[in-house]
C-alpha cells in the first residue's frame, strides 16, 4: 500500500526495557501527521512478526488491530481495482506478506480519524523472541528510513550495557565497526544507552551488544565461595590436630555446620543475577561442597 500518499511518519522513538539478560519489552512510539481530510487507516510496514503486540493512542486507549485475513481481503480488492504498475506492485506485496516476508501492521482510526496536516501519537508495546543463537549478544535491526529514529535502551538491575558493535549494508557490502558510523549518534549513561539515527543516510543499521553484571553485583557470592571453602578447611585441620574450638562443641559432630556448608554453598549461587557468571560460580562452589560433606566424618 502507497502510506505516503495519504500519511506521514514525522518521527519515530523506540525503548528497549530488558525485564532480564535476555528477556527485553519494546515500545515504538511513532507521530503521524494526516496528508488528507479524513485518515481513516493507518498502515505500518515491519519485515518481522511482533508477538502480544498492543497499540494504543495518544490517550492511552487501545486501538483494535487488523487481522491478517483482514489485510489479505484489503489487498485483494485493491489489486481487482489497479492496472499496471500499480496492480504489480500491490501483487508482489501481498507475497510478501503471504510468504511472512513482509508483515503490514494496519489499524483502523474509524471512530475518531485524523484531519488534514494533524498530528498525532501512536504507540506499539510488543515482546519480542529471544534466540538462544543470538547469545551472548542482543542485537537490534534498524531498517533505512526517510524519517529520524531514536532509541532509548535500558538494562537490568546490577547490569551495564558493554562490547557494542555496530554494522550497516552499503550497497551489497556489509559494513562492521567497532564504533558507530557518522549516521548514528550514540550517548551512554548508568544503565542506559541512546541512539538517533539521522536522515543523512539510506543505510540499513544493526546494533549488536552485551550485558554485563556489575562487579558490585558478584562480590557477595564471590565472597561467600570464598568463605565457605576456608570454614571447613579449618575444622578439618583443628580436627587432625585433635583440637575444637568451643563454638563446635554445641553441635552435634560437625553435622549442623557441615549442612550449613553445603546448604549455603547450593542457594549463594543463585543470588547471581548474571546467568554465565552464576554457571562459572557453581562450578568454584563444588569445592566447599566437597569439602562439606568431608567435614561430616571427621
Amino acid at each position: 500500500m502507497d502510506h505516503k500518499s495519504f500519511m506521514e511518519i514525522i518521527r519515530q522513538r523506540s525503548f528497549i526495557s530488558h525485564d532480564s539478560k535476555y528477556q527485553r519489552s519494546i515500545t515504538v512510539e511513532y507521530t503521524i501527521k494526516s496528508k488528507i481530510p479524513e485518515l481513516k487507516n493507518i498502515f505500518l510496514t515491519y519485515y518481522k512478526f511482533l508477538p502480544s503486540l498492543i497499540i494504543r493512542d495518544d490517550k492511552g486507549s487501545v486501538i483494535p488491530l487488523m487481522s491478517s485475513r483482514d489485510t489479505e481481503f484489503l489487498f485483494s480488492g485493491q489489486i481487482k481495482k489497479r492496472t499496471g504498475e500499480i496492480k504489480i506492485e500491490l501483487e508482489e506485496e501481498l507475497k510478501r506478506i503471504q510468504e511472512n516476508k513482509e508483515h503490514l501492521i494496519w489499524f483502523s482510526l474509524k471512530q475518531n480519524p485524523m484531519v488534514l496536516n494533524e498530528l498525532r501519537t501512536f504507540t506499539l508495546v510488543y515482546i519480542p523472541e529471544s534466540k538462544v543463537t543470538e547469545k551472548p549478544y542482543m542485537k537490534i535491526a534498524i531498517d533505512k528510513q526517510s524519517y529520524p529514529i531514536y532509541f532509548s535502551l535500558f538494562s537490568p538491575q546490577n547490569f551495564n550495557f558493554s562490547d557494542q558493535k555496530y554494522a550497516y549494508l552499503k550497497g551489497t557490502e556489509i559494513i562492521k565497526e567497532s564504533k558507530p558510523p557518522d549516521f548514528v549518534k550514540t550517548f551512554s549513561g548508568y544503565q542506559t544507552l541512546s541512539l538517533r539515527i539521522t536522515t543523512k543516510s539510506n543505510h540499513a543499521f544493526i546494533l549488536m551488544y552485551k550485558l554485563k553484571a556489575e562487579t558490585s553485583s558478584k562480590i557477595l557470592t564471590v565472597f561467600g565461595g570464598i568463605v565457605l571453602s576456608i570454614l571447613p578447611g579449618i575444622l578439618i585441620g583443628l580436627s587432625i590436630l585433635n583440637l575444637k574450638p568451643s563454638f563446635v562443641e554445641i553441635f552435634d559432630k560437625n553435622i549442623e555446620i557441615s549442612l550449613f556448608i553445603i546448604g549455603a554453598s547450593l542457594i549463594l549461587p543463585q543470588l547471581q543475577s548474571d546467568d554465565e557468571v552464576r554457571k562459572q560460580l557453581i562450578v568454584f562452589y563444588i569445592i566447599p561442597i566437597i569439602l562439606g560433606f568431608v567435614t561430616l566424618f571427621v
